[in-house]
């Protein structure tokens, strides 16, 4: 889910992204959020006028504060990142253990040869075990691929589950969002 939103934002948005840099980090995550929580500037009822930060829960139709969206953040959406990357690894797992399954049948039903094998038939035994062996090199070259492409999402969703680990890096996004929606 989180991966596929990652995806589309970069198919969609013409931006080469670079979460080191605060508007970067807050036009991302406002993308991000935007099925589960709603920006929007409203004004203050001051003697000089300004707009603030309005943060509502779309889910709840709540309206919360910074503390509470970073609480949202730190405990819900890490959840919800948390199980995106157990479904990867589940999903990891099968096909490994899909690969060991493999290369045990393959042992099971790989011809021995015997010393007193004709030559054609240990020709032919050879021939079945190359073939065997050549199968099993592909699935493992496979199985590689795939352990890199999800370490890869692993990695990438771990960095958002990460991201602000205090909440003064929080505020730092709560300031970069603040200054896009000035816009």
């Amino acid at each position: 889910m989180w991966l596929e939103k990652i995806k589309t934002f970069r198919d969609e948005n013409n931006i080469d992204l670079n979460l080191n840099l605060e508007l970067h980090i807050a036009y991302f995550f406002k993308y991000l959020f935007k099925e589960h929580v709603e920006f929007t500037l409203v004004p203050t009822k001051s003697k000089n006028p300004s707009e603030k930060l309005q943060i509502t829960l779309i889910e709840k139709k709540k309206k919360i504060t910074n503390y509470q969206l970073f609480h949202w953040y730190q405990f819900d959406f890490h959840k919800l990142i948390f199980e995106e990357e157990k479904q990867i690894f589940k999903d990891f797992s099968d096909i490994r253990n899909k690969y060991y399954e493999a290369v045990e049948i393959s042992k099971k039903n790989s011809p021995v040869i015997k010393g007193d094998d004709s030559i054609e038939l240990k020709k032919e035994k050879q021939k079945t075990i190359n073939e065997n062996n050549s199968k099993l090199e592909v699935l493992n070259s496979n199985l590689k691929l795939k352990a890199d492409e999800s370490d890869k999402k692993i990695a990438e969703l771990r960095k958002l589950r990460n991201m602000f680990s205090t909440y003064d890096s929080f505020e730092t996004f709560i300031s970069g969002l603040t200054n896009i929606l000035k816009l």
